[in-house]
């Protein structure tokens, strides 16, 4: 295949990133996540912080703000 690419929800695609490159090229077919409940997150205090510093860079990057 010459292109890859993670796609979330059936319609969300990360494309162009390299990562579904990576994923493929270890012959990663698919990856399910089933259920309601989120899994446990080792230090939670740390998660938060590192997603309010995304959120606010993706509203300055003029790539991700929309």
């Amino acid at each position: 295949m010459k292109f890859a690419s993670i796609v979330s929800d059936r319609h969300h695609q990360a494309a162009r990133t390299g990562l579904g490159a990576v994923m493929g090229s270890k012959r990663l077919k698919a990856v399910v996540i089933r259920g309601r409940h989120h899994p446990p997150v080792a230090d939670p205090q740390r998660c938060e912080a590192i997603t309010k510093d995304y959120a606010a860079r993706m509203t300055d990057n003029p790539l991700t703000r929309w």
